[in-house]
């Protein structure tokens, strides 16, 4: 399977194709719960890039881009909604030298 959906509580699952459905579902769970500190982020990773993207809920709008071996580490913060479904557009359809275009700055936070 190329991507992996790890959802906030825990839910998990391997596809080789992230519908449109797939993605608004997972990423609705940015808008529940958002003083859940012990489960703030979902991530999506694309096993042929080794990229993964991860988003952290409540207003920060703050977006994680990592390798998998996370030795490279990126953010973005105050990203809308829509701008967060953009990237992981990006993401689950190959478009990695587009996701790296962004001003990502170094390291978590």
């Amino acid at each position: 399977m190329r991507y992996s959906l790890n959802h906030r509580w825990g839910d998990y699952s391997e596809v080789d194709v992230v519908t449109d459905d797939q993605l608004d579902a997972l990423l609705s769970e940015l808008g529940r719960d958002i003083e859940d500190v012990e489960h703030p982020d979902l991530w999506i990773t694309d096993h042929e890039s080794g990229w993964s993207l991860l988003a952290f809920a409540g207003d920060a709008g703050l977006v994680v881009l990592e390798d998998e071996a996370e030795t490279t580490t990126k953010h973005l913060r105050g990203l809308s909604p829509l701008k967060v479904r953009e990237l992981y557009v990006r993401l689950t359809t190959g478009q990695i030298d587009l996701l790296h275009q962004e001003d990502w700055q170094p390291g978590y936070v």
